[in-house]
């Protein structure tokens, strides 16, 4: 892949890649925001120069969304167009907010209650389900 140096930087580029620098981790829209204007072209071309990294995270809602940090490479580019840097950080993942649990799932609700003698009887007893019983040990019989 051919990199361009950093003196072949478009101006909007560059401006994006500032709004990236002040903005270390932030989603598309604060970056758009600090910069002034649309940059999803201009993210994707800066990532293409990996001039910056492109993380995995969360909304507050949830949601999945991108987040975007400055590279080594990124700030020493913008250093060269005479932008102010903040040292550049290295890629971390994205804290886990909600999502599966690593736990194994037992199931242990579901497991038959021997506090009170009989409690688990009606379990012995077919279930009724329109003209068919559904017995406990799976087989059916028409009524």
């Amino acid at each position: 892949m051919n990199h361009e140096s950093s003196t072949q930087l478009d101006p909007g580029l560059v401006t994006v890649l500032r709004a990236v620098a002040q903005t270390n981790l932030s989603a598309g829209p604060a970056i758009a925001k600090n910069a002034g204007g649309a940059t999803r072209g201009a993210l994707h071309a800066l990532r293409l120069l990996e001039y910056i990294c492109e993380h995995a995270g969360q909304q507050r809602d949830g949601a999945a969304t991108k987040l975007y940090s400055l590279t080594a490479k990124g700030a020493a580019a913008l250093a060269a167009t005479g932008g102010e840097v903040a040292e550049a950080l290295p890629p971390v993942a994205a804290p886990r907010t909600s999502g599966p649990s690593a736990a194994i799932y037992d199931g242990a609700e579901m497991r038959q209650y021997g506090a009170r003698p009989g409690a688990m009887d009606a379990f012995r007893f077919p279930s009724r389900m329109g003209n068919r019983l559904v017995h406990p040990d799976g087989s059916v019989s028409e009524l």
